[in-house]
């Protein structure tokens, strides 16, 4: 039986699922260009495909920690018992 911080596991992932469904609507929103641009035009589309690519790359860096949230909450439940700490035996004097 797996014990899971239901807290963490619940937050990664929502930001499992948010991260993905960002990076999927940017993919389909990429700028794109036209033959005969004018220098203005192809300057804001630069800006634009700059822009779209960071905005990647935080949605990516979001997925990510969402995926770390999820593998720590497999390891921060507590057992039956809680942690138990060890005995120290003192020798009689």
């Amino acid at each position: 039986m797996i014990r899971v911080n239901p807290r963490t596991m619940g937050a990664g992932a929502a930001m499992l699922v948010a991260g993905t469904i960002m990076v999927a609507y940017l993919g389909l929103e990429a700028p794109a260009g036209r033959q005969g641009m004018t220098d203005d035009e192809v300057a804001e589309l630069l800006l634009a495909e700059r822009e779209n690519s960071d905005l990647v790359i935080l949605a990516s860096i979001l997925v990510g920690v969402g995926f770390l949230l999820v593998l720590i909450s497999l390891g921060t439940a507590r057992g039956e018992g809680g942690v138990r700490a060890r005995e120290v035996k003192k020798p009689a004097a």
